[in-house]
């Protein structure tokens, strides 16, 4: 997702099931449009431990319950935002957000001189593309409306793509 949309998740409209995390999001953002559904940022539950973010997000949780609770007790609003500094209990900026993407990134191999935060939004669907994943499935993933569009600006070829 977009670190707009990251910046954008209330946790005070999240609900959690057996399925996950959901969180909608009601503030305009850049991809909103009339007439379409609110977007809902989704926390999967996976069977297997490692990859089951939904865990991940309610241990964050957590961890930033005390910054909440902080807040209310000098007399300011809670903060309702997911992401906190963890220095100052505060809510993490757009530019903040997009530093930890490119951090992980660079954790996980990626050359961020190449490729930056935002890039993350089409490398996932470019990897299912190279796959044969159905288009239908690339463009509800990117919430895009025309496949055009994720060709144009968001696919993107690796060596790995071409087997």
């Amino acid at each position: 997702d977009r670190a707009q949309t990251l910046e954008s998740i209330d946790v005070e409209h999240s609900e959690i099931t057996h399925l996950g995390i959901f969180f909608p999001i009601y503030s305009l953002l850049k991809c909103s449009k009339r007439n379409r559904p609110v977007r809902v940022v989704k926390c999967v539950r996976f069977e297997t431990p490692s990859l089951d973010v939904s865990d991940y997000v309610v241990a964050y949780l957590q961890k930033t319950l005390r910054f909440r609770v902080r807040a209310v007790a000098r007399g300011l609003p809670k903060p309702r935002q997911l992401f906190l500094s963890y220095s100052t209990g505060k809510p993490l900026r757009r530019g903040s957000i997009s530093g930890y993407i490119l951090e992980v990134m660079s954790l996980a191999g990626i050359d961020v001189s190449c490729f930056k935060a935002h890039s993350a939004r089409g490398g996932a669907p470019s990897y299912q593309a190279s796959r044969g994943v159905s288009p239908g499935k690339i463009l509800a993933q990117g919430d895009w409306m025309n496949l055009g569009t994720f060709q144009r600006f968001y696919e993107r070829f690796t060596d790995n793509s071409v087997e």
